[in-house]
């Protein structure tokens, strides 16, 4: 399956969609730079290790990166309210505020790159709910912007609904 898209400011996306053992989802943008969110579906998740290996593949890591943290938020079997058992969590992120927070903390000092992925749904207890990965120079400014971004996310664009049992 091929996309192509004509993006706003003079842009174009171009998408190759390909499923043999390992689906793939390749893409080539021209014009200024922007963020696609793609829903993976259920069973689908950020492969983390690649991740990595895409960053640290990149020309300008190794001037500018000694940490990277990784957020990977699971769904509970348990409701923080009264630990009542959870059968499923149904989930909305807002990804336009996603991107708004991340375009924000990437200008913070010694960012070098945030990747976030928020599954969206109904999921059930143990399947992964929202990924973070921020590379930064050093600790005293990843931490921090991990720990807010996280906090920030949580609380302004994502709605969730616990399905108790």
């Amino acid at each position: 399956m091929e996309l192509s898209l004509k993006l706003p400011r003079q842009g174009s996306l171009a998408c190759r969609y390909t499923i043999p053992q390992q689906p793939t989802f390749r893409c080539r943008v021209t014009g200024p730079p922007i963020l696609l969110f793609l829903s993976k579906g259920k069973g689908m998740k950020m492969d983390i290790t690649q991740k990595i290996q895409e960053l640290k593949n990149r020309p300008d890591f190794v001037d500018n990166v000694g940490m990277i943290l990784i957020h990977n938020g699971v769904v509970r079997g348990w409701s923080r309210n009264g630990k009542v058992n959870v059968e499923a969590l149904e989930v909305s992120p807002d990804h336009g505020k996603i991107a708004a927070l991340r375009e924000e903390y990437l200008q913070h000092v010694g960012i070098f790159e945030i990747i976030i992925e928020a599954q969206q749904g109904i999921l059930r207890p143990g399947d992964d709910l929202l990924y973070i990965v921020v590379a930064g120079d050093i600790r005293e400014h990843v931490k921090p912007v991990l720990a807010d971004l996280l906090e920030r996310i949580k609380s302004e664009a994502v709605v969730k609904r616990e399905i108790v049992a």
